[in-house]
């Protein structure tokens, strides 16, 4: 298996190398994608947590797992060798699936967080109502 270390000759404590192609830039604004923006872009972590999981790995025929079940499942062997593409769409799909499973309550409190950050004043009632 390869490497950092082996390919970079940098010590790496043998963390495995994954060929990725992270020049992904988003459909809609032409942006260029980076892992640092998901989290302000509104992408839940378990959301992008599976959608990096999946980059290379082929592991199984089911796309959505908890963090437990990922553990369980994932395989190093079955990391393709060849570069994958960053397809920002697939992270949007992950990110919609996993807030499809949140409840209003929850929903509400995200909302209240984002509309907070950005100054903008609203109750937790409306928030709520929003989410419904």
């Amino acid at each position: 298996m390869a490497t950092a270390s082996s390919i970079s000759g940098t010590p790496t404590n043998g963390f495995p190398v994954f060929p990725l192609n992270w020049n992904g830039t988003d459909a809609e604004t032409g942006e260029p994608v980076t892992i640092k923006g998901f989290r302000e872009w509104g992408y839940l972590p378990e959301a992008v947590i599976n959608f990096l999981a999946f980059l290379g790995w082929n592991g199984t025929q089911q796309e959505l797992f908890t963090m437990e079940e990922l553990i369980e499942a994932f395989s190093i062997e079955r990391v393709g060798k060849a570069g994958t593409k960053f397809d920002i769409d697939k992270a949007k799909w992950y990110n919609q699936q996993y807030l499809r499973t949140k409840p209003d309550t929850q929903l509400a409190q995200y909302l209240l967080n984002d509309l907070k950050e950005r100054a903008i004043p609203c109750t937790p009632e409306k928030a709520e109502r929003l989410c419904t």
